[in-house]
């Protein structure tokens, strides 16, 4: 798949290669999303050759280490509330109470959080159902198609960034959470967020 026109793409093929790519393009971000996050662990040695499963035998084991937390690194290493910290929690129980421990473990401002196991959000559907989550309050946003979603997230990105980063070119408001402006008025609005001060609904 092509890159969108516009973006910039960094191609990896490791945590230690992305840890590297997004230290580079975290510098002077506005608002970082952390839609998807890489393994937990990977292996602690790396085969150089295929490993033969008749020199292994019937039974091995793989020593693993874990990877570096990107979210929590970009949220012990920024100053101040900049950039505003967007992270993604995929779960199976306990969403709320998942994603408010998420929220304050990686310094976020945000956690947008699902239940990949209920019927038609989650993994392999066109369909999606979130919760927002803050410090002060949490919203649910019901079950839509992944772009309507995906729109009402950023919006609520640029509520947070502070009252003129809603404003498109007309000088009119992007409603927070089912507003109609399209996807380029909102780029056009976080962009205008750059150096402004920002305020929490």
């Amino acid at each position: 798949m092509p890159p969108p026109v516009g973006v910039t793409t960094h191609h990896v093929e490791s945590a230690a290669q992305l840890q590297w790519a997004l230290g580079n393009a975290a510098k002077g971000a506005d608002v970082i999303v952390m839609t998807a996050a890489v393994a937990d662990y990977r292996p602690a040695r790396e085969a150089k050759e295929k490993l033969k499963r008749g020199e292994l035998g019937a039974k091995t084991s793989i020593e693993l280490v874990a990877n570096p937390d990107l979210l929590a690194e970009l949220g012990k290493q920024r100053k101040g509330s900049t950039p505003l910290l967007v992270g993604f929690a995929a779960e199976t129980e306990d969403v709320l109470e998942n994603a408010r421990a998420k929220l304050a473990a990686k310094r976020c401002d945000l956690i947008v959080a699902n239940n990949v196991g209920e019927a038609n959000a989650g993994f392999a559907v066109d369909t999606n159902h979130v919760q927002l989550v803050e410090a002060e309050e949490e919203v649910d946003v019901p079950p839509a198609p992944k772009s309507e979603v995906a729109h009402r997230i950023l919006d609520k990105i640029v509520s947070m960034l502070g009252p003129e980063a809603g404003t498109d070119d007309a000088g009119g408001r992007v409603r927070e959470l089912g507003g109609e402006a399209p996807a380029k008025t909102r780029a056009i609005a976080a962009k205008r967020a750059k150096a402004k001060p920002r305020r929490r609904n």
